[in-house]
């Protein structure tokens, strides 16, 4: 038979034999500084643990990367940052994701990986937005979807794609001469190498096109302004082409040859969108744009 005495020893929990203790030798029942939950160190295996679980996120979101391109590419979808960005942005804020188009290549062979570029949701996309006083100002305008190049008389303005040389290809787009500045021009460059060194093919708002060559910064007139009815005068689209098989550069203006020429200048290049004016400011708007593309092959 036990105590009372006793029987509170064998009840009492860890905690209170403990603090009977510290009392028997005049100490206070618990420490101050004694913490409720107990820790113990982390075990070996804990931190290779977490970093096999990062490791593994990591490899899985560049497999997924992987394939994403993969099937791009095989999409003929682009894959550069601009687009890939304004997919995104269209994403994220719900709008109709129009930054690029693949079209059936039955509709465009022999021509292959199709961009179409609307300057909606893209923006410029990669085209240049930049002012000079009294001279030009390019800017996307989203509102509308148009790329605009405003300049000034006696100046040129362009923009060219994030390209160094594209090889055979099929450059495509929609422009608008202002109806206030009929003798304002829009066009397309082709072989561009710099500054001082470019083909450039154009029409102006009173329906007729040019092609010239700038070479070594000395203009050279190869055509010159010349009346044609396929030519759509100002305040009308046009949708301009200009190819280039590595042999031939041919301009169209709403599907009809406007201009072929084959003693060739300069080698192959960049190509781009450009816009003047001669005697008042032209306004020039750019609705869209296509690039197509052939495998490179020598003359």
């Amino acid at each position: 038979m036990t105590s009372s005495n006793d029987s509170l020893l064998y009840d009492a929990t860890d905690d209170d034999i403990r603090a009977r203790k510290r009392a028997e030798i005049g100490l206070a029942p618990t420490r101050s500084t004694a913490k409720t939950d107990l820790h113990r160190p982390p075990a070996e295996g804990d931190a290779a643990n977490r970093g096999m679980v990062w490791l593994g996120w990591l490899l899985g979101a560049v497999i997924l990367a992987t394939l994403l391109l993969t099937l791009a590419k095989a999409a003929g979808a682009p894959t550069s940052w601009p687009f890939v960005r304004a997919q995104l942005r269209a994403w994220v804020t719900g709008e109709t994701p129009n930054a690029y188009i693949t079209y059936d290549e039955s509709l465009t062979a022999p021509y292959r990986r199709l961009i179409a570029l609307n300057f909606g949701a893209a923006g410029a996309a990669g085209l240049a937005e930049e002012e000079l006083r009294d001279q030009y100002k390019l800017y996307a305008d989203p509102q509308d979807g148009t790329y605009h190049m405003q300049v000034w008389p006696g100046n040129l303005a362009w923009s060219v794609l994030g390209k160094i040389c594209l090889g055979p290809y099929r450059l495509e787009t929609a422009a608008t001469i202002s109806a206030a500045s009929p003798d304002g021009y829009a066009g397309l460059m082709g072989r561009f190498q710099n500054a001082r060194n470019f083909y450039l093919f154009s029409i102006n708002g009173e329906g007729a096109f040019r092609v010239s060559l700038l070479q070594d910064g000395e203009w050279r007139s190869v055509q010159p302004w010349t009346p044609s009815p396929a030519i759509n005068e100002a305040g009308r689209s046009n949708a301009l082409a200009l190819t280039d098989d590595g042999r031939t550069l041919v301009f169209y203006s709403n599907d009809t040859p406007l201009y072929s020429l084959d003693a060739l200048a300069l080698p192959a290049g960049n190509a781009g969108l450009a816009a003047g004016a001669t005697t008042t400011p032209a306004d020039v708007r750019f609705d869209w744009l296509r690039l197509y593309d052939l495998p490179c092959r020598t003359p």
